[in-house]
């Protein structure tokens, strides 16, 4: 199952991630579970498990010498960017915490990976507007922080993998908003 929430305010996500370990600071252990993704991951040279100062900036617009957002009555706005949840049936979650076979985890993995994939080949658009024109311009390119997690916050049995996508795009001209709508 997919559900989709949009993340509006970066300090209020970084707090969701840190609570119960979703995302510790500086604990090996959760750090372990978290992997950034995607073509513009590679571009800024994320890889492996996800720092949380890196995650802080991206999640604030801070893209390689960029900050993305507006100015808007002296306040920086810029949304952080989309969580895409992906779980498992409970029925899975159930046989993997029984057996904690390791192909139930890659197996998981595999699923989100190649999921991930699709909609950064086909829905990780920007706007670009010329000449008061405006165009959507597929990009294939998404940077992602993955969280997998085990269980519910109730501790219930709940294979699930947090797919943070950040709202930055690279493009020819430089690391642009994404436009969400076809991932919605």
């Amino acid at each position: 199952m997919l559900s989709i929430a949009i993340l509006k305010n970066a300090d209020a996500v970084v707090a969701y991630f840190e609570k119960d370990n979703y995302y510790a600071k500086d604990d090996p252990q959760a750090q372990q579970y978290s992997q950034w993704f995607g073509r513009g991951a590679e571009q800024l040279n994320f890889e492996g498990n996800i720092s949380k100062d890196d995650f802080v900036n991206l999640l604030e617009g801070y893209v390689g010498d960029k900050r993305l957002g507006r100015n808007v009555d002296g306040n920086w706005e810029h949304t952080p960017g989309r969580d895409l949840t992906f779980s498992a049936p409970k029925s899975y979650s159930i046989l993997n915490q029984l057996t904690d076979n390791k192909d139930f985890h890659a197996a998981h993995d595999k699923a989100v990976q190649e999921t991930l994939r699709y909609i950064e080949d086909h829905a990780a658009y920007v706007r670009i507007t010329k000449h008061g024109k405006t165009q959507k311009l597929l990009q294939k390119n998404l940077t992602i922080a993955m969280f997998r997690h085990d269980t519910s916050r109730a501790l219930d049995p709940n294979d699930h993998t947090h797919c943070v996508v950040a709202n930055a795009v690279k493009t020819e001209d430089g690391w642009r908003s994404l436009d969400s709508k076809k991932i919605l």
